[in-house]
Order: structure tokens, then sequence, then C-alpha cells
């Protein structure tokens, strides 16, 4: 028994590794490979010396390519790590961070601010700022329902959908009415982008992420108990309810901040825990790291798509994490019929 633990941890560890220096390595790819065509050598100089050219090409290397790279790799962990929360504590495979409605929530915020100029905030906060609001309210609508029904895996996903269609709805509305200009800012808004990567946003981000991987901890081996048998976690003491309740709600922090500074990014938070279980791991203390790094080397890579693909023009993020999922997406289907 010990053997196959330990045979068990060791793949284990590789698994992890193997993504980590995968994701090491297409970070080094991004951030050398840009739109300005910068040697190598030229790439390591700049790091070094201090003469004019190498500051000038610092400023696109360090300011520039690093921010977002390192900004595609946080939001890709932070996008998993929340998919992988939310499909084990509703036991759903096909659960995603955008399960509680909070994608449409704040794609109605946000267009409300560019289609109506309608905001909260003002100036270059306006949008972001209502699609953070608008992402809180639907996540206390949804408490709402919940606390009133029964915090139940089904009672859950039923206020998701209803949220989901309600602000899906009132964002047509909006856009049947906008000028086309508003509707493109709107349709590209919610397709996804990184161009809001600043050291700023990067350093919030890492502190909610961080602050989420805490909160989490203590309790993920209970919510490996909850996903397994529900009824033996009532048995031995643990309350499934205040677990799902800390679990959504971290949820729904992570994934109204990283909604609220880079749109909607569909399948990493879908795909990411899935390829984590079809390679074997399904634990929670296991699934939440490895899903991370699945979802970092995901979404650098699907930047790294979007921005060379067709050059000089950028594509939207979220298309190209959706055309790297529905491989992932299918076999998803297939496994999940053949668990039913």
């Amino acid at each position: 028994m010990n053997s196959r633990t330990a045979i068990t941890n060791r793949r284990y560890a590789l698994l992890l590794v193997s993504f980590i220096c995968g994701s090491a390595l297409l970070f080094l790819v991004s951030w050398w490979w840009g739109e300005s065509k910068i040697s190598v050598m030229a790439f390591f100089r700049c790091l070094l010396q201090n003469d004019v050219e190498a500051q000038r090409i610092r400023r696109i290397v360090v300011n520039i390519r690093l921010a977002r790279v390192l900004f595609a790799s946080l939001v890709g962990a932070m996008l998993a790590f929340a998919g992988a929360l939310m499909q084990s504590i509703l036991c759903n495979k096909l659960a995603s961070p955008y399960t509680l409605g909070i994608s449409s929530s704040a794609g109605f915020g946000a267009a409300l601010a560019i289609i109506s100029n309608v905001s909260i905030l003002h100036g270059t906060f306006s949008v972001m700022g209502n699609a953070f609001i608008f992402s809180c309210l639907s996540v206390a609508l949804i408490y709402a329902i919940i606390l009133k029904a029964g915090i139940s895996k089904g009672n859950i996903i039923l206020a998701g959908m209803a949220i989901n269609f309600l602000f899906s709805s009132a964002n047509t509305l909006l856009q049947y009415f906008a000028a086309p200009d508003a509707a493109y800012q709107v349709m590209f808004w919610t397709t996804g982008t990184l161009s809001r990567a600043s050291y700023t946003n990067i350093v919030l981000l890492s502190v909610v992420f961080l602050a989420s991987c805490i909160c989490i901890s203590p309790i993920s081996r209970d919510i490996g108990i909850v996903m397994v048998d529900e009824g033996y976690a009532y048995s031995i003491g643990i309350n499934v309810a205040v677990v799902r309740i800390i679990s959504l709600t971290v949820v729904s922090i992570l994934s109204a901040c990283t909604v609220t500074v880079v749109g909607v990014i569909g399948f990493v938070g879908l795909v990411a825990p899935q390829m984590a279980r079809l390679l074997g791991v399904a634990e929670p203390r296991r699934l939440f790291p490895l899903s991370a790094c699945i979802g970092s080397f995901l979404l650098i890579l699907a930047d790294l798509i979007s921005r060379k693909l067709i050059q000089p023009t950028v594509l939207p993020i979220g298309a190209i994490t959706a055309l790297i999922g529905i491989p992932f997406f299918v076999s998803m289907i297939v496994v999940c019929r053949e668990d039913m």
C-alpha cells in the first residue's frame, strides 16, 4: 500500500513539474518572441547593460512583454483554480467559474458603461467598475436564492442559470439598440483581452489569488469528502453548507476579479481541471495546484497563438482558448456520459 502511494506521489510530482517546466518554457518563448524583432543577444544584453539602445529594448521587454506574460500566467492559474473548486463543490465536471452567471452579469455591466455611458465610476475605470459591481450583484442574487431555497448542488446550478439568462438577455437588448462602434467594443470585451496587463493589476490579482488559496487550504480535505459522499461528510461532523458557502465565495471573488480586468475568457476554467482528472488526479488537495499549473500553461499558449497567428493583428484570446478547449470539451462529454 505504501508503495502504491509512493508511486502515486511520484507520478503527481512528475505531472506538476512537467507543467511547471512547460509553462516556464512557453513563458520564455512568449517573453522573447514579440511584435518587435529582438535578437536573442539583444534580449539578454538589454537586461545586463544600460546604454540608450538597451534601455529602449528593456522598456519593450520588461514593461510590455514581461507584464503580459506574467498576467496571462496568473489569470490562467486563477481561472483554472476557480474551475476546479467549482467542479469539486458541485460534483459536476461541466461546471466552470462562470456557472454562477458572473460572466454575463459582468458583461452587462460593461455594456451598460460602453453603450449607455451609465457607470458608478468614471473615466478609465468606468467599464471595469461596472463589471465588478454587477459581478457582485449577481453573486448577491444567487446567495439570496440559495439561502432561501437551500444550499444544494441543484439549487446553486439552477440559480446560476437563472442569473446567467437574465443578464444575457439584458445584454442582448442593450446591444440591439447600440451604435455599431459601441456594439463592437462590447463584443471585443466579452471575448477577453490581456491588453490591460500591468504590474499594478498583477499585484492586485496575486493578492486575491494568494488569499483564495489560503482560505481553501484548510477545507480542501473536507471538499474531497463532500465530493465523494455527502452523507458520510455529514456523519463525521463536516458542515457541508459552510464548506459550500466558503467555496462559492472564493469562486465568486476569483471570477469577479478576473472578469473585471480581462473580460470573459472561457474554457480555461472548464478544461484545465478536466485535463488534470484525465491524467488521474481527482483529490482536491492535488487537483487544485495541478489545475492552476495547467491553466497557466494553456493561457500563455493561447496568448502566444493570438499574437502570432495573424501578425500584426491580435486575435481575441477568448476565441483561441475556445479552439484549444474544443477537443478536450468533446472528451469531457464522452467521459461524463460514461460516468452516467
